[in-house]
């Protein structure tokens, strides 16, 4: 089966440890990762940890980069390149900002909540992503377990120049929509209904975002930015769409876990005939 949801779990099966680490193929581990993650569970009572992803860009990043970034007292992220770094202390955390690159939990508690979401499929079967490890923090954060940031538990992402490109972030973009619906989907059980509002009224800028573009003065961070909330919201559209015109599409978004799964029947006509 294709999708990044069949190496995840086949290497959770195979696994011995009590502890699943999951981390990406373009990340360096630092020095003492491994030992944070020892020092963060030897609390029981914790079930997932996260630690910083700290960018090594190939090549020079482009100014307007500066724009996506997400910034507040406690640190900051950019989530289309999967950046993250809320301090240098260890402290409770938002299970929503353990993100897979860097991903540890318990196994107990990634069998109790039914492990991950699809993730990550082939473009021409993009109908069938979802939330991948967010799906998990979601029910790990609404039964208000305890979540960990461990300044130790450390990456370092390797950003190649082909992802510091408007392309990618349209494409990233695009692909987080879908995403999303997956999640509003799946919380709602049902399709939500289209809604009344354009993609340009939904991107109107909120007080933060005009302070960030003024500050900056680069009218390209705002075209960015643009680009990528239209993507965004035709990835949600195009989502909504193919789940209204396919019942089966929605019984594999409201599967209760996806352990042994299998894409619904039909999915190959998809690779030879149609995608996104």
């Amino acid at each position: 089966m294709p999708g990044l949801l069949s190496g995840r779990h086949k290497g959770a099966a195979e696994a011995q440890g009590e502890i699943l680490a999951f981390l990406d193929d373009d990340v360096l581990l630092t020095p003492g990762w491994l030992g944070a993650l020892h020092e963060a569970f030897a609390d029981p009572g914790i079930v997932l940890v996260g630690g910083p992803s700290r960018p090594r860009f190939e090549v020079e990043p482009p100014h307007w980069l500066a724009g996506l970034w997400s910034r507040f007292d406690e640190g900051c992220y950019c989530s289309a390149l999967s950046l993250i770094d809320f301090g240098s202390s260890i402290k409770p955390h938002d299970a929503r900002f353990v993100w897979g690159l860097n991903y540890s939990i318990r196994r107990t508690a990634f069998q109790e909540y039914g492990g991950f979401n699809p993730d990550a499929f082939p473009k021409k079967l993009q109908r069938y992503s979802g939330d991948g490890e967010s799906g998990l923090s979601w029910k790990i954060k609404d039964q208000g377990l305890r979540v960990l940031y461990h300044p130790g538990a450390a990456v370092t992402h390797v950003i190649p120049a082909s992802r510091l490109t408007p392309e990618y972030l349209e494409q990233r973009a695009f692909f987080q929509g879908v995403t999303d619906s997956y999640t509003e989907i799946r919380r709602e059980r049902q399709v939500p209904p289209a809604p009344a509002r354009s993609w340009k009224d939904r991107f109107r800028p909120t007080r933060w975002r005009v302070e960030r573009m003024l500050l900056l003065h680069n009218p390209a961070i705002k075209r960015i930015r643009r680009l990528m909330a239209s993507a965004h919201y035709h990835g949600v559209q195009f989502h909504r769409k193919e789940v209204r015109q396919d019942p089966t599409l929605l019984k594999w978004i409201l599967r209760d876990n996806y352990f042994d799964y299998k894409l619904p029947a039909g999915w190959e006509v998809f690779l030879g005939t149609r995608g996104a």
